[in-house]
């Protein structure tokens, strides 16, 4: 009618107006989930790349396991420069070379292979497990123990197969370490830390320093009763 308002626009009903919204929200939070997806190659290029962090492998890899988790395993350790056979089977080798590697990498060193330890062994770049060879350790014992050269290597070869990076476990939570096979207390004791205990040179003279307070190898009876009796062996045959 003439002189009459002219009738109000029409409005949209809330609940449309939220329904875009909400539309409007996921259309952004699926473009941003597009760019971090194509920015990490996809589900499968990470998956493959780092096999150890994938859904593939148990959240902690340990002793006794054989798969391509542990295979894995023993290549980033053999790339960190370990001696071990790379075979798929987690054994007392693999783990001695993994305590060694969390030691070194300012991590727990108990053998069992965690998130952080994964982390720092495809992280790694480095020569961690790098060491002495057989050969070598045995011409720097018969250097520090001229009084019976023969006598402790024999000793060392029984002891940890005169591998620098040796570690074995004992009951009580302690080991035993390096080529000597120093025991955490035997360490305490001579002013040194289980990253000393791994460095050759530093075992072979703790070791010497040992001997030299008995002037025999008592503290390795075990191995002096094995190398005595082997040497008595040899002189029969």
């Amino acid at each position: 009618e003439p002189g009459s308002a002219a009738p109000p626009p029409r409005r949209r009903p809330l609940i449309a107006v939220l329904a875009l919204a909400v539309v409007a929200a996921a259309g952004v939070a699926a473009a941003l989930l597009g760019k971090v997806f194509t920015s990490s190659g996809g589900s499968g290029g990470s998956s493959d790349d780092r096999l150890l962090l994938s859904s593939r492998c148990p959240v902690v890899v340990s002793m006794g396991q054989s798969d391509a988790c542990v295979h894995e395993l023993q290549s980033l350790l053999a790339r960190a420069g370990g001696k071990l056979d790379i075979d798929g089977a987690f054994g007392p080798v693999t783990q001695m070379r993994v305590v060694v590697f969390q030691l070194r990498s300012g991590l727990t060193p108990n053998g069992s292979v965690d998130e952080r330890t994964k982390r720092a062994l495809y992280e790694n770049a480095g020569k961690p497990l790098g060491t002495w060879t057989p050969e070598r350790v045995t011409r720097r014992i018969r250097e520090v123990f001229t009084e019976n050269p023969e006598r402790a290597v024999g000793i060392a070869d029984c002891a940890s197969l005169l591998d620098p990076l040796y570690t074995l476990p004992n009951s009580n939570a302690t080991r035993n370490w390096g080529v000597f096979q120093l025991y955490d207390g035997t360490l305490r004791k001579l002013g040194g830390t289980r990253e000393q205990a791994l460095d050759p040179d530093w075992n072979i003279r703790a070791a010497h320093r040992l001997w030299a307070l008995t002037h025999d190898f008592s503290a390795w009876q075990a191995c002096d009763r094995a190398y005595r009796a082997g040497s008595k062996g040899d002189k029969g045959s």
